[in-house]
């Protein structure tokens, strides 16, 4: 913050094997109005001990949140021994490394007054955005189990909660736990992702189709190889080719 703070206008925080799709997130931003000046922690909410906190899947601050953090560490006292898991230092928030940072963050927002709020994170039906598993997952198989920790303190019940064809916005955000690149390469780079234009096709980042590029993977995999070449076509593109009569 101190570096960049007055920079950059949103932090995400990924996983190596989150799929974001940053066109829905500016869509997201402008549906809900949010401000980067205004305190915002987005993600999809998950309780733990004395806080709820947005699992490393993906989690986004706003820059005023990022200024509340980065002024809470090291300075703030806990609320109470029992809100910090880790180590000795149970009785501050400091700027340490430790595998828990999700948490940690959460906890450290929480002594700023910035907290996580459910609704924020979902649409006008209480579907998601964010979510932590792949979209198949989501969508096609998890239900809902009220001591289970994924819907700890969220407020559902089996009738209202967002689960199969109600799990995910329209337009959601991000899904987590890709093993590959398979889908997210599909979806961008896959027949049909390009419009008469050449520019890509956002309507591709509906749910449906998400969900369709699910299927094509799924029916016909790349192998290891074959993946890596076409990522390596889409972040490494051929440099032009030379002019045949330079200037001198």
């Amino acid at each position: 913050y101190m570096v960049e703070g007055n920079v950059l206008s949103w932090v995400v925080k990924l996983d190596l094997d989150t799929n974001f799709f940053p066109e829905n997130f500016r869509k997201f931003l402008d549906e809900k109005q949010f401000c980067t000046t205004d305190p915002h922690y987005l993600g999809h909410p998950i309780f733990y001990r004395t806080a709820h906190f947005a699992p490393g899947a993906c989690a986004v601050l706003s820059q005023a949140a990022v200024r509340d953090l980065a002024v809470t560490l090291n300075t703030t006292l806990m609320p109470s021994p029992t809100a910090w898991p880790y180590g000795k230092t149970d009785r501050e928030c400091l700027d340490i490394e430790t595998q828990g940072e999700d948490y940690h963050i959460a906890v450290c927002l929480k002594v700023a007054g910035v907290t996580i709020n459910g609704p924020d994170n979902r649409d006008s039906q209480t579907r998601e955005y964010f979510q932590i598993f792949p979209a198949t997952w989501h969508y096609r198989t998890l239900g809902f189990h009220a001591k289970d920790w994924l819907w700890q303190n969220q407020g559902f019940t089996a009738e209202t909660a967002n689960v199969k064809e109600k799990c995910c916005a329209d337009y959601p955000v991000a899904f987590h736990k890709y093993r590959t690149l398979q889908v997210y390469i599909e979806i961008y780079e896959g027949e049909g992702s390009k419009l008469p234009s050449g520019e890509f096709d956002v309507s591709r980042l509906h749910m449906q189709k998400i969900l369709e590029a699910h299927d094509v993977v799924e029916k016909g995999k790349r192998t290891v190889q074959e993946e890596a070449s076409v990522l390596t076509r889409v972040l490494f593109p051929p440099p032009p080719a030379p002019l045949s009569h330079p200037a001198p």
